[in-house]
C-alpha cells in the first residue's frame, strides 16, 4: 500500500494561540541559540517558529512551565 500526500488535501488549520510572553520567548531562544545554534542553526530557527511560537502557544494545551 502507497500513500500520497497532495497538497492541498489537507484542511487549514488556525489555532487560536495564547498571548505571546516576549520575555519568555526571548529566554527560551536564546537557550535553544546557545545549545544549537554553533553546530545545528536550522533546529534553531525551526525550534523557535514551529515550537515555541506555534505549538506551546495553542490554548487546547496546558501552558509549559519552567524553562
Amino acid at each position: 500500500m502507497s500513500w500520497a500526500l497532495v497538497a492541498g488535501s489537507f484542511s487549514s488549520v488556525s489555532p487560536r494561540l495564547r498571548p505571546l510572553s516576549k520575555a519568555s520567548e526571548t529566554q527560551h531562544a536564546t537557550g535553544v541559540q546557545r545549545n544549537f545554534g554553533p553546530v545545528a542553526s536550522c533546529v534553531v530557527q525551526h525550534t523557535t517558529d514551529l515550537l515555541f511560537k506555534e505549538l506551546w502557544l495553542r490554548r487546547n494545551l496546558a501552558p509549559r512551565t519552567g524553562a
